[in-house]
């Protein structure tokens, strides 16, 4: 059995933000250089990468996603997504699933329930909100799916929220297949 390995070592240069994604006269002055890699997992598990992230404030995050999809740190946030052309200093995904990251001493971190009322104000349909407790990156989170209200088997997009090292993380998955971000969710490590 043969084993493939790819790594692709890139440099990024980011600018950390609050958790207000839309509104780029927030982001902070202060700039970092962040250290990424792309490894393919196996020849097993030929469809999916593990993408590996240093993170400025002191810790590493990797996880595991589709092949056919690309991952970058974008501002406060490690995004996966089909790539796109860079416009000014945009990202280079359609964010299709993103991990959001706020040091909480900072003050930039909302409540969960403002958080989750964000969300269901964006979705363009009437939604209903599920709500349970998960095992991410080896802490526990609380997972929102957001449901269609006519058919809750339909989910029209997930985020899960939690704390670990000091730090906030909110992930959203727009689009992402259901099992595709579960995968994604199981891979999640975050080690100092």
């Amino acid at each position: 059995m043969r084993y493939y390995t790819i790594a692709l070592p890139f440099f990024l240069f980011i600018a950390c933000s609050t958790p207000d994604k839309g509104n780029k006269t927030q982001i902070k002055d202060s700039t970092n250089w962040v250290k990424a890699t792309t490894t393919a997992v196996s020849s097993v598990d030929t469809n999916w990468v593990t993408y590996t992230d240093t993170i400025n404030i002191g810790f590493v995050v990797s996880f595991k996603y589709p092949k056919h999809l690309f991952a970058e740190h974008f501002e406060n946030a490690e995004c996966i997504g089909k790539k796109i052309k860079m416009v000014d200093d945009g990202p280079m995904t359609t964010m299709d699933c993103s991990m959001w990251m706020d040091v909480i001493s900072e003050g930039n971190v909302r409540p969960i329930d403002t958080l989750i009322q964000y969300q269901l104000q964006t979705l363009k349909v009437n939604a209903e909100v599920l709500k349970d407790t998960v095992v991410i990156a080896n802490v526990k989170g609380l997972r929102a799916r957001f449901c269609d209200s006519k058919n809750k088997i339909i989910v029209l997009r997930q985020s899960v929220y939690f704390t670990k090292n000091d730090t906030f993380f909110e992930l959203d998955n727009d689009s992402l297949s259901a099992n595709d971000f579960e995968m994604f969710v199981k891979s999640l490590k975050i080690e100092k």
